[in-house]
């Protein structure tokens, strides 16, 4: 099972020897932050700092994934850092290469002949990245703050459109003129590129989900028992529902309800007689207060 942001801290912690008193002390906060971070996690705007303290890169502190060491980054070439960051990010050479509009060929010059500085800008865009970073390793490689949620967007659609979310998000680009939400740096690499933004219509999820609140949806994520998902039901506009297992009928055909959280409205059963399926589970819920 991976390990979280702060269970890969511990871990580096052990391995350099560092008390908890002495991590808090260089880090200049209390042990009832860290005991706090221990039960909750880490907060993002605490990455940067923690990274600092213990030498090690900020994506490998969110991911486990790309170089730990961040002097590691310095003495590599442009190329090398691109292709560390495609890690850390999950990419395939393949879609980075489409992000780019550049062919894999050109791509495989690239990585024996370098990196031509006239592509930094154009790379910096597609990774979320920082051109001095790319060219230089130079950090910040990218501003990691509470209030920054640019790393990457994705589309909001509608309850018709949902249906086709997948398609939709996955070949998703600005000149299709979709109203677009950001996501955070640990989400954003997080999610799959058919992730999408879902607005909530109606009241049959109150008191938890109410009319113009916003889900995250991620159609590659897993679904459990006791998810809020988002699903079709008898060829309908997408509903959000939460989703209760039920096994299979005689002739193994899954069968699952689509249950509400407000009384008012009925339990949608799916069945070989009533058809549904799941789009996907909801993997962040935000709502504005005003």
């Amino acid at each position: 099972m991976e390990k979280t942001p702060i269970e890969r801290i511990l871990a580096e912690l052990a391995v350099q020897n560092i008390s908890d008193a002495e991590f808090c002390r260089r880090l200049e906060a209390s042990q009832q932050t860290l005991t706090n971070w221990k039960k909750r996690g880490l907060p993002g705007v605490k990455v940067p700092a923690v990274a600092d303290v213990l030498g090690v890169t900020a994506d490998w502190i969110l991911t486990g994934r790309g170089p730990k060491c961040s002097d590691w980054m310095v003495e590599r070439t442009p190329i090398e850092r691109i292709l560390a960051e495609i890690s850390v990010q999950n990419l395939s050479e393949a879609e980075f290469c489409r992000r780019m509009g550049e062919l894999q060929q050109t791509f495989s010059a690239w990585k024996k002949r370098g990196f031509p500085p006239a592509k930094a800008v154009k790379a910096s865009d597609v990774l979320v990245v920082s051109v001095e970073w790319i060219l230089a390793g130079r950090e910040p490689k990218r501003p990691i703050t509470e209030s920054n949620f640019n790393h990457r967007r994705v589309p909001v659609l509608s309850c018709e459109q949902a249906g086709y979310a997948p398609e939709i998000a996955e070949n998703y680009t600005s000149a299709d003129h979709l109203e677009t939400v950001g996501l955070d740096f640990d989400l954003a690499h997080r999610l799959s590129l058919r992730a999408f933004a879902l607005l909530v219509i109606g009241d049959s999820m109150l008191p938890s989900f109410r009319q113009g609140d916003i889900v995250i949806i991620d159609p590659a994520e897993s679904i459990r028992p006791g998810d809020i998902v988002a699903a079709n039901f008898n060829n309908k506009p997408a509903i959000l529902r939460r989703y209760r297992d039920r096994g299979e009928d005689a002739n193994g055909n899954p069968v699952f309800e689509l249950a509400p959280t407000n009384d008012a409205y009925p339990t949608l059963v799916v069945d070989s007689s009533r058809p549904g399926h799941i789009i996907g589970p909801v993997v962040e819920h935000r709502r504005k207060l005003r």
